[in-house]
C-alpha cells in the first residue's frame, strides 16, 4: 500500500516572486499609454524589477500573480531601501548608491494604488472559495422555471394551444426531470432533459407525455450586454427566439422573431417598462450599485448602469454593469456581467483602441435550506474570464462562495449586513453537511 504523500507543486512563477531578495532597480510603465496630456489615467499597469545579482521579473496588470507580485516588491522595498546597492557594471562610479526606483513606480507602490480590489469583488477578498458547487442540480435548475414556463407558453399560443401549470414541483434526478401541467385543460406532464446548465447558459429538451405538440429544444443564453431565449423544433422546422437587449436609448428593448419552413410567421420590437426594483436588496448582496430596472414578462427585472469618465476628447473610462435578477417562491438568482475598460475613437492622429481593464462574471443563487427555520444558503459562482484582471484569475475565477442567513421575512429580509461567510474549514465539504440543521446553527451563531 502507497502511503506516501501526494503534493501540489507551487507554480514556479509563484516560487519566483516569494524568493525575490536584494532588489537593484523597480520601474513602472503603463502597457495601454493614453494619448491625452490633461490627465494621467493608469490603463494597464506593468512593474518591473532587476534584482538579486541581474536577474529580472515584470508582470502586469492582467497575469495571475500580480497583485502577490506587488505586495512581496512593496515589502522588500521597505526592507531594502536603505541598503547600499553595488553594481560596477552598470553604476561603476557608485553615483546611485541606493535602489534605482522611477517617481511613478516609487508613488504607486507607496500609496497601494496597484493593489486595490475592485469594489466588484472586495466583497469576497480574504474569503475560502471551492472548487465545485454545493448545490444540488435540481435546486439550480428550478430557478429557471418561471423563464421556461413563459416562452412554453407563448410560443404555443401561436398554435392555440393554451397550457399552465399547477405548481414548480420538479420530480426526478440529476439531468431529466417532469413538471405537472395542464393543456386546454387536460392534465399532462413535461418531460424535460438537461443537456447543458452552466452559468451562462441552459439547453433543454420538452417533450410532452401525451404528445400535445412536437418535441422542442429551449436555449437560453446570458450574454454580457444581453438575454437570448430560443425555442427550436426539427419536425416543426420552427425557430423562435426573444432577444432582451440594452438599446442606445438606455432601455431595454424586447425583440420577438419566429419562423417557420423558411418564413417570418410573427415579429414584434417593444421597450420593456422601466420600474423599482422590489428587491434591492438581493441586487446589491455584495455590493451596492444603483442600477435603471427594467420588468421581464416573467417574475423577474434586468438591470444596467454606464459610467463614462472622459480623460480627452476622444478617450474615456467605462463602467458597465448588467444584472439579471429573477425571483421564485422562496429562492432567487442573479446573474451579473461588469467591465472596466478604455476605449479610443479614430482620430486624425490616433488609431481607435478598445481594452478591457477588468471583467466580472458571476451568478448568485439563494434557496431556503430550511423553511421551518428561515434558514438560506447563498451561492457566488464566478466565471472563467479571459479578460478579467490577475486578482481575479488567482483567487476568484471558477471559484464558488458561499454564505449562510437566517430571515424571518423571506428573501426581502436577506442582505450584505447578515451574511455568515463558510468554508470547508467549518467542515462543510459536500452538500450533505448543509442538511444536518445543528451544524448549520451553529454556524449562525459564530
Amino acid at each position: 500500500m502507497d502511503n506516501s504523500y501526494l503534493i501540489n507543486n507551487m507554480e514556479q512563477m509563484l516560487v519566483d516572486i516569494y524568493k525575490i531578495k536584494d532588489i537593484e532597480a523597480i520601474y513602472y510603465s503603463d502597457l495601454i499609454s493614453s494619448v491625452s496630456q490633461e490627465r494621467r489615467i493608469t490603463i494597464i499597469p506593468c512593474l518591473s524589477i532587476r534584482y538579486d545579482g541581474g536577474k529580472f521579473l515584470s508582470l502586469c496588470s492582467k497575469d495571475k500573480y500580480f497583485d502577490v507580485f506587488v505586495k512581496k516588491v512593496f515589502a522588500v522595498y521597505n526592507l531594502e531601501k536603505n541598503r547600499i546597492v553595488m553594481d560596477h557594471e552598470l553604476d561603476p562610479f557608485s553615483l546611485h548608491a541606493h535602489i534605482l526606483i522611477d517617481d511613478n513606480a516609487k508613488v504607486l507602490l507607496e500609496s497601494g494604488d496597484l493593489t486595490k480590489v475592485n469594489k466588484s469583488y472586495a466583497f469576497y477578498h480574504g474569503k475560502k472559495g471551492y472548487s465545485e458547487s454545493l448545490l444540488f442540480l435540481k435546486d439550480v435548475f428550478k430557478m429557471h422555471l418561471p423563464l421556461i414556463e413563459y416562452h412554453l407558453k407563448q410560443l404555443l399560443s401561436l398554435y392555440n394551444i393554451s397550457i399552465s401549470f399547477c405548481s414548480d414541483e420538479l420530480r426526478g434526478y440529476r439531468k431529466n426531470y417532469t413538471l405537472d401541467y395542464k393543456v386546454d385543460g387536460l392534465d399532462d406532464f413535461l418531460y424535460l432533459e438537461i443537456e447543458r446548465m452552466d452559468n451562462r447558459e441552459l439547453i433543454v429538451k420538452i417533450r410532452s407525455l401525451n404528445n400535445h405538440f412536437k418535441p422542442l429544444v429551449l436555449h437560453t443564453r446570458f450574454n454580457n450586454s444581453n438575454l437570448t431565449t430560443s425555442i427550436s423544433s426539427f419536425d416543426e422546422k420552427l425557430y423562435c427566439v426573444n432577444k432582451y437587449s440594452l438599446s442606445n436609448e438606455n432601455g431595454v428593448v424586447n425583440t420577438y422573431d419566429v419562423h417557420q419552413n423558411n418564413e417570418s410567421i410573427a415579429y414584434y420590437n417593444m421597450l420593456l417598462d422601466k420600474v423599482d426594483n422590489p428587491y434591492e436588496n438581493l441586487a446589491n448582496i455584495d455590493q451596492t450599485s444603483k442600477l435603471i430596472w427594467f420588468k421581464l414578462p416573467w417574475n423577474a427585472f434586468y438591470g444596467f448602469s454606464r459610467q463614462m469618465s472622459l480623460i480627452s476628447d476622444n478617450e474615456s473610462i467605462v463602467n458597465a454593469n448588467n444584472k439579471y435578477l429573477s425571483v421564485g417562491d422562496n429562492e432567487f438568482m442573479i446573474r451579473e456581467y461588469a467591465s472596466h475598460y478604455y476605449q479610443r475613437i479614430k482620430s486624425m492622429t490616433t488609431n481607435a483602441t478598445y481594452v478591457v481593464m477588468d471583467e466580472i462574471g458571476k451568478t448568485v443563487r439563494g434557496i431556503p435550506l430550511s423553511h421551518e427555520d428561515n434558514i438560506y444558503l447563498i451561492e457566488t459562482a464566478f466565471d472563467h474570464m479571459l479578460g478579467s484582471s490577475g486578482y481575479y484569475e488567482n483567487n476568484l475565477d471558477s471559484r464558488y462562495f458561499y454564505h449562510l442567513v437566517e430571515s424571518d421575512n423571506g428573501i426581502l429580509g436577506i442582505n450584505s449586513d447578515n451574511l455568515v461567510s463558510i468554508s470547508s474549514e467549518d467542515d462543510i465539504i459536500m452538500p450533505a453537511d448543509l442538511l444536518i440543521k445543528d451544524d448549520v446553527k451553529r454556524l449562525l451563531k459564530r
